[in-house]
């Protein structure tokens, strides 16, 4: 009875890893997205790999090239997660504390917003003006001064998303903590040891292409579609340091990453501090998107609503979002660690369907 559950789950599973596969390539195939990946694990093993479609070659006089496995794709926000876990492995070593005010970090920084704040999109800071302008997304010293000099928006606690803000901010503090650049420590720390190939920085070429092919879109102030392919290709765009919205990678790291953090750590993090970066410490409606988000440190979990991770049931998830075109996340309760990267945006509202329809098969294989 026993050998016969285990083989009927087993097709089940087959039958479920294959419906997820036949839903990427639907919508692949009705021109949801130029090219992506799509890797799911579940308990450890890799039970999908999929790569389809074009890194390049949508638009007139772009060379056309197929994405491989091996494509990297720029993940925008999904890089979050990574950011978070440096402040982490800082905070749990005894070399930062996140409740401290930012002036203690940077002198003229908020004195009256912590580190938490940061990390829970809720410090209120948003800098429109460099958001704006991707010319000064190369010079650090002055965003560290736009931040001294622009009063924050919105009253502490309110939550208002950090597209940009985010990394800029927790990445000059581990900086100024750690005493080397976040791509530095976060290599030697956590992503050589366990394997996971991911670049904040890159003057390479190599990169899949990213395409705006919805209608006009406005996060936190900024109108952000008009000249997104413009600046999102740009090779000084790739070069600059925005940690958290400028990370390249593919789905493959991305799936290993979350499953890093589903095995507890593996001795680089502990498991209770993985804990406490991942469980839920707010549920608002957030300013900058304007709807409602479940934040903890960093991540983005699941809630009752429809969410990335599933149409329902997803509570239990965190992960997180890359522009309108990537999410990456784990499901703890069904050992889960999903990777899905495109190269189309269009809003919050199209990832959420395309997402949320892999999400709901995926963790029904379980």
């Amino acid at each position: 009875m026993g050998d016969l559950s285990l083989a009927t789950k087993a097709a089940n599973d087959d039958r479920g890893t294959a419906s997820v596969v036949r839903t990427f390539r639907a919508q692949h195939a009705r021109g949801a997205f130029p090219g992506g990946q799509l890797v799911v694990r579940r308990g450890g093993a890799v039970v999908v790999d999929e790569a389809i479609g074009l890194a390049s070659g949508l638009r007139d006089g772009e060379p056309r090239v197929e994405v491989s496995r091996a494509t990297r794709f720029q993940v925008f926000s999904a890089s979050k997660p990574f950011v978070a876990m440096a402040i982490a492995m800082l905070e749990e070593r005894g070399a930062l504390d996140v409740d401290a005010p930012l002036a203690r970090f940077v002198p003229g920084w908020p004195a009256d917003r912590t580190v938490r704040d940061v990390l829970t999109h809720r410090a209120g800071i948003l800098l429109p003006a460099v958001v704006a302008d991707e010319q000064r997304w190369g010079d650090p010293e002055e965003i560290v001064r736009e931040i001294a000099r622009t009063p924050p928006r919105y009253r502490r606690g309110t939550l208002a998303y950090g597209p940009y803000e985010f990394g800029w901010i927790l990445a000059e503090i581990i900086h100024r903590v750690a005493g080397e650049s976040l791509p530095v420590f976060l290599k030697r720390e956590l992503l050589a040891p366990a394997d996971i190939d991911v670049c904040f920085t890159t003057t390479s070429d190599d990169v899949a292409r990213t395409y705006w092919l919805g209608a006009p879109r406005v996060v936190a102030g900024v109108e952000i579609s008009a000249r997104w392919e413009e600046v999102q290709n740009a090779p000084a765009t790739r070069a600059a340091l925005v940690p958290g919205a400028g990370m390249i990678g593919t789905a493959d790291a991305l799936a290993r990453f979350y499953q890093l953090l589903l095995d507890g750590g593996r001795g680089l993090i502990r498991p209770e501090t993985i804990r406490t970066y991942t469980t839920p410490l707010t549920t608002a409606f957030d300013r900058s998107n304007r709807m409602p988000l479940r934040v903890a440190r960093g991540f983005l979990c699941g809630q009752r609503l429809p969410s990335l991770y599933g149409w329902y049931g997803t509570r239990s998830c965190f992960g997180h979002a890359g522009a309108f075109s990537a999410a990456a996340w784990a499901d703890p309760r069904r050992g889960l660690a999903v990777a899905y990267v495109t190269n189309a945006n269009r809003g919050p509202y199209d990832l959420l369907r395309r997402v949320a329809s892999i999400g709901t098969r995926a963790r029904a294989t379980t």
